[in-house]
């Protein structure tokens, strides 16, 4: 799903975890490269990630100088994809999904996402 474009977020009213695939060039952590930028969790995937659309259309257009998450500030500077997986746990199992793709990611690369930062 792009996150950037189209106005209906294709996600499921689910609890789940969200990976932020950024546009452009890897980028460049401590031990690899990766286009992960930002991985989440939440109890309804469809609205969590459509919040995450609106902050970013709002980095893009905002001139007035603030400062936004830098999640957001990812996601308008470079675009890029979601990915998302919906818990089979329900709302209890996504913290522990989330854990999981975070110390994976961090076994890889010896550190975070750029944006969960």
């Amino acid at each position: 799903m792009d996150l950037l474009g189209g106005e209906e977020v294709p996600a499921p009213v689910a609890p789940g975890v969200y990976v932020f695939v950024l546009g452009g060039e890897r980028l460049p952590y401590p031990r690899s490269e990766s286009s992960i930028g930002y991985i989440g969790e939440t109890g309804n995937l469809k609205e969590r990630i459509a919040v995450h659309r609106y902050h970013a259309r709002a980095c893009q257009v905002d001139k007035d100088g603030s400062i936004f998450y830098s999640r957001y500030e990812w996601i308008a500077a470079r675009g890029g994809t979601c990915l998302y997986l919906p818990s089979v746990e329900g709302a209890a199992g996504t913290r522990p999904m989330e854990m999981k793709l975070l110390q994976a990611f961090e076994g890889l690369h010896y550190t975070i996402p750029v944006a969960n930062m």
